[in-house]
């Protein structure tokens, strides 16, 4: 009986230990923090929206929409009141701004949620008809940490890191840099020497993605990351480490066509080097004719800059609406030309585009990469350029056809029939020759 009494004794004691543990766990979780935790958040939040609001000029927001920075960064700045915000984005007019309401909240942590519309910032999340996820841009922000002059934030959306950088100088003169940088940043790719290895570096200038590329004894090892421009050069978008050395800044010298590291105790310095052929984006502009039918057809049109100095509008292909414009891409990367497959108006009931065609196989297409790229002449005093096919699908595109596509754009509704859309009165403008300058 004795042992049957120690037994009970000892689980009794076995049952108490857990709870006593608790209270001893829960006795040192209370004295850890002073607040509790909604006060500790309240407080939290409260130092961000005091900070924000304590830049004078605003903060600067290297903006990256889509999941992995996959568009690359968007140069913003953002000067913040206590109800309103204020927008400012390079690819705005430099003294052009939105404001709009946002608030502070901590339902899921202290977040800064953007939640009035305003053009520059819902451009990247907001979706359209035929762009229905947008870019996957943030409008909700979840802040990490805070200093004095630096606000991280990620994306509640694409998870992506963000900072806010408190701005020492006017937004309107911060932009105008950052616009500067852009109109010369236009070397695609750079080489570079340190730590006793070549160091190739390619710079997507559409997407803003960059990858260092180093050549080992027995493979290549790529390193990349997503980049955005600001008023001195580049910034990346986290730090890469290439041969021992860590990455963020470089400042960009255009007329030596170098970026240089910032911040580095082993200096980088990498060279740019420009595509034979190469044009810049302003050479292009004025008024053409554009050859086809090898050479027995041509139509005179107009290229005009869009006023984010991104792409030209071709005017004056349809004879009948000669203000509907055809969009012609530029590659800063490769200093030419690209049209492709593309929507240019609507009939009563189906889409009009202008389709690429492959009339070896005979096939057309209505893939918006299907088309093809400009060639320089290299004549400074009469520029001509020729069309090759742009390589980017399967099709040998060599011409253009105009096509008819239903209301959702999904299917085939056959030749365009119609006369409002025609080129010197045809559907049809077989074996593109060449696009040459019409001199003033």
């Amino acid at each position: 009986m004795k042992i049957m009494k120690r037994n009970r004794l000892f689980i009794y004691l076995l049952l108490l230990l857990p709870a006593l543990v608790m209270q001893s766990c829960l006795k040192n979780q209370e004295d850890f923090f002073e607040e509790p935790s909604s006060e500790r958040l309240a407080n939290f939040n409260a130092n961000a929206y005091n900070t924000l609001r304590s830049s004078e000029n605003g903060w600067v927001l290297d903006y990256y929409p889509g999941s992995g920075a996959q568009y690359g960064g968007v140069s913003m700045v953002v000067k913040f009141d206590s109800l309103q915000a204020t927008f400012y984005s390079e690819f705005t007019s430099s003294d052009e701004s939105v404001t709009s309401y946002y608030k502070m909240t901590n339902e899921a942590g202290a977040t800064i949620i953007f939640d009035t519309y305003n053009d520059i910032l819902h451009y990247f999340s907001e979706g359209t008809s035929s762009r229905y996820q947008a870019m996957g841009g943030d409008i909700e922000f979840v802040i990490d940490s805070i200093g004095e002059d630096v606000v991280k934030v990620h994306g509640a959306r694409s998870r992506n890191t963000m900072y806010f950088r408190r701005l020492a100088k006017a937004p309107e003169e911060y932009i105008a840099e950052v616009q500067a940088v852009a109109g010369d940043f236009v070397y695609g790719k750079y080489k570079g020497n340190w730590g006793g290895q070549d160091v190739d570096v390619t710079l997507d200038l559409n997407n803003y993605q960059v990858s260092f590329a180093v050549q080992g004894a027995e493979e290549v090892t790529t390193v990349s990351t997503a980049f955005c421009l600001t008023d001195y050069g580049m910034r990346l978008y986290k730090p890469v480490t290439v041969n021992g050395v860590t990455l963020t800044d470089f400042d960009f010298d255009y007329d030596a066509g170098t970026l240089s590291a910032r911040n580095v105790a082993t200096p980088v310095v990498l060279q740019g080097e420009l595509p034979e052929g190469y044009r810049k984006f302003a050479e292009y502009e004025g008024d053409y004719t554009l050859t086809y039918n090898k050479g027995t057809k041509s139509v005179k049109v107009h290229l005009t800059p869009d006023e984010a100095n991104s792409c030209y509008y071709m005017t004056g292909l349809f004879a009948n609406k000669p203000d509907v414009p055809v969009v012609v891409t530029y590659s800063k990367s490769e200093g030419n030309l690209m049209i492709c497959s593309q929507m240019v108006g609507l009939t009563s009931s189906n889409q009009v585009w202008i389709c690429a065609w492959d009339t070896t196989s005979g096939n057309l297409t209505w893939n918006t990469s299907a088309g093809v790229k400009s060639v320089w002449n290299g004549d400074e005093e009469n520029p001509s350029y020729s069309f090759v096919n742009n390589g980017l699908t399967t099709y040998a595109i060599d011409s253009f056809i105009m096509w008819t596509l239903n209301a959702a754009g999904t299917a085939s509704t056959g030749q365009y029939s119609g006369t409002d859309y025609k080129i010197n009165n045809s559907a049809q403008m077989a074996f593109w020759v060449s696009l040459a300058k019409i001199k003033e």
